[in-house]
Formats: C-alpha cells, sequence, structure tokens
C-alpha cells in the first residue's frame, strides 16, 4: 500500500489522497487492480485538534488514517499530502 501511495502522489491528477483511499477500500477485491489481498478496513480523514485527533469534513482534507485488519492483527497507517 506505501508503494502505491508514493505512486498515487506522482501521477494522481486530482486529488491523490483520495484516489489512494479507494485504492484501500477496494484493494482487497481480487478483481480489482491494485489487489493488495484478503482484509478489513477503516479509513478516515482526520486533523488534529487541541492535540486530539477529530474527524475532518473540510472540502480539503490532508491527512487520511487508514487501518486494515487480517486475522488478529490491526495496522494502522497515516498518509498526508
Amino acid at each position: 500500500m506505501n508503494s502505491q501511495y508514493r505512486k498515487r502522489l506522482l501521477t494522481s491528477t486530482t486529488n491523490p489522497l483520495a484516489d489512494f483511499k479507494t485504492d484501500v477500500e477496494g484493494g482487497n477485491i481480487s478483481a480489482n487492480n491494485p489487489y493488495f489481498g484478503d482484509y478489513t478496513y477503516q479509513t478516515q480523514y482526520i486533523t488534529f485538534s487541541g492535540g486530539n485527533e477529530v474527524v475532518d469534513t473540510s472540502p480539503d482534507p490532508r491527512i487520511l488514517k487508514v487501518t486494515i485488519t487480517h486475522g488478529n492483527q490491526r495496522l494502522t497507517a497515516i498518509f498526508t499530502r
């Protein structure tokens, strides 16, 4: 997923963060390209206010929080632009 995000930063003409979010949300379906494997996901645009994480509802979010789960393992990563 990290290399796909870097690719989106270089090739996306509109919003690389939104394009990457779409990749993550469809990347667990084997017929899709890219296919990352079998997992469930949570994606959310976030921002920080007073040191706390809050949902970002602005029209131009800059931080995407991605949590993927496979079996009993979970990984959370933050992607920014």
